[in-house]
């Protein structure tokens, strides 16, 4: 396989982490993981010029901000949750004026 192959391979997989962390695809991203660790090694026994390398951790740190941006989504939720849900947020209107939505007050206890 040549430079230029595993270059663009890695560029790809990078890619469709990106796509796979979009998605909440995370066996996906898992299984590129392997994939991609292999193909680095590869890569580091090779020329690399320092254009494609920037590119590559150009790449890497953007997939690093979208998982780190979900998990911290996931834990934002995780902790809405606990709290029995959100009862208010806020949006804005087409005017672009602030508006805050409150649930109404309810007396009937839904657990089963």
């Amino acid at each position: 396989m040549s430079y230029t192959d595993l270059t663009t391979m890695i560029l790809r997989i990078l890619e469709r982490q990106r796509d796979a962390v979009l998605r909440g695809d995370l066996a996906h991203l898992a299984q590129d993981s392997q994939l991609l660790e292999r193909l680095m090694t590869r890569l580091t026994a090779t020329q690399s010029t320092t254009d494609i390398l920037v590119q590559i951790q150009k790449a890497a740190k953007r997939n690093a901000a979208l998982l780190s941006a979900a998990k911290q989504g996931i834990d934002d939720a995780k902790g809405l949750l606990g709290q029995g849900g959100v009862q208010s947020f806020s949006t804005y209107t087409v005017s672009g004026q602030r508006q805050t939505i409150t649930a109404p007050q309810t007396t009937l206890s839904r657990q089963s």
